[in-house]
């Protein structure tokens, strides 16, 4: 007779036995089931098989439906294991569990049915889910800010369902993966390099970004950077001399600096290109070190106080650091002499939002916008660039968008509104994923 139980989702660790115990406590709630249905779960069951192919014995046809419910994660496979005396499953494995999101660990629990896991098991196992296995996602498998609750662990092969389960929705999903985890999973808005999280949003971006007109001619410039060579961009290029607010040669390094530029221009459209540092705008000067630190909320409360369109870009390095240590190089740049020569494109070349972040994305380089900006919300977008490991992505600058409309909207009642931390799609003071 089958039975569904509440075990301990094994997983092979080759670290220390501190570890090995973490990770039996941490995954000991879970439910493995090879019985038609999960007390509990038969709707997600009925969900699953709309979209599962035949049962399988063979791993690199293994497909797995994931659905969020209020008990947990939900992962049904087409799979019928074996145990260790060769007794193969009559139904295929569903497991249920509010303790991992982690699709390898669930993968190997379908897989394999014993007390143990081998490493090449594990490495067998790993491979297979990469390269092989195909899985569907509820979209109510994303949560409020677009980002997936169940890591899929480096799988290739994914898709986006709709909440009853009957069909895709969108292209297949596209896997990035990061220097700092959980990978991202995004859809192509437009162009080469601009795309969305959730994936199955990504159509909707593109036409909400269309709609949103841009006069690239009448935005302005305002940069928080000292080196010689951003200076240089601007000065040779008619568009951003053109655009910029005050003297190019002399850079904004106070707040009461950014005030006057935003009273001088409210009403309007304006870019402010700088380095980010934790909560702040950080100047330094040639010898690299700190001239002065604004707090990006203080800025972007000036923004609001005068009306202001604010698109800031701000170009990281933690980052970047974070590759290094791990011996991760990053192949191609992103800094602020780059920002304000694509910027020169965009500006010059753009009547909507869909135009400037096209013109502002290029090959090796990949902008992913989320949803909140659909919703009411500030658009929050981040650069990221290929590094020497084909796989891996890091995070190099970052775009928040505060739109003017949406703002004025609320009028006098809440003007800080539009940056609160009430606004669960925006993670203050910038985008943290």
């Amino acid at each position: 007779m089958w039975r569904c139980s509440v075990i301990t989702l094994y997983r092979y660790v080759a670290f220390t036995l501190l570890i090995f115990l973490s990770t039996l406590y941490q995954f000991a709630q879970s439910k493995v089931c090879r019985r038609a249905y999960i007390d509990g779960m038969e709707a997600p069951a009925q969900r699953a098989h709309i979209v599962l192919p035949p049962d399988t014995r063979d791993i690199s046809k293994v497909v797995i439906y994931v659905e969020s419910t209020d008990k947990g994660l939900y992962f049904h496979s087409n799979y019928l294991s074996r145990a260790g005396d060769g007794t193969v499953s009559e139904n295929p494995t569903k497991i249920l569990t509010d303790e991992t999101s982690d699709l390898l660990t669930i993968f190997d629990n379908i897989v394999y049915w014993g007390e143990s896991i081998t490493p090449e098991e594990r490495e067998v196992a790993s491979a297979t889910l990469r390269d092989d296995v195909t899985i569907y996602l509820n979209q109510n498998v994303f949560d409020a800010g677009g980002y997936p609750k169940v890591d899929i662990h480096g799988a290739t092969h994914v898709s986006v369902v709709t909440s009853s389960g009957f069909e895709p929705i969108g292209k297949s999903a596209e896997v990035l993966n990061r220097v700092a985890p959980p990978p991202v999973l995004m859809s192509k808005v437009l162009g080469c390099c601009l795309y969305g999280i959730p994936p199955h949003l990504a159509a909707q971006y593109y036409k909400a970004l269309e709609a949103r007109p841009l006069n690239g001619g009448g935005v302005r410039l305002l940069s928080l950077v000292r080196e010689s060579g951003t200076k240089e961009v601007i000065k040779e290029s008619s568009t951003l001399t053109k655009a910029y607010l005050g003297d190019s040669r002399d850079p904004v390094t106070n707040l009461a600096q950014i005030e006057k530029a935003f009273n001088a221009a409210r009403g309007s459209t304006i870019v402010l290109v700088s380095h980010v540092e934790g909560e702040d705008f950080v100047i330094r000067d040639a010898g690299n070190a700190i001239v002065s630190s604004i707090p990006v909320r203080s800025v972007r409360d000036l923004a609001s106080k005068y009306n202001v369109e604010l698109i800031d870009l701000g170009c990281e390095t933690a980052q970047t650091l974070k590759a290094e240590s791990l011996g991760i190089g990053v192949t191609t740049k992103f800094n602020t002499v780059d920002a304000m020569r694509a910027l020169d494109r965009a500006l010059s070349q753009s009547s909507s939002y869909a135009d400037f972040f096209e013109k502002l994305t290029s090959e090796n380089l990949k902008v992913v916008i989320d949803k909140g900006f659909t919703q009411g919300w500030p658009l929050c977008a981040d650069v990221y660039a290929k590094t020497n490991r084909p796989t891996v992505w890091v995070k190099l600058a970052r775009i928040f968008v505060g739109f003017r409309q949406e703002r004025a909207d609320f009028g006098e009642k809440d003007p800080n509104r539009f940056y609160s931390e009430k606004n669960p799609l925006f993670k203050y003071p910038i985008s943290s994923r």
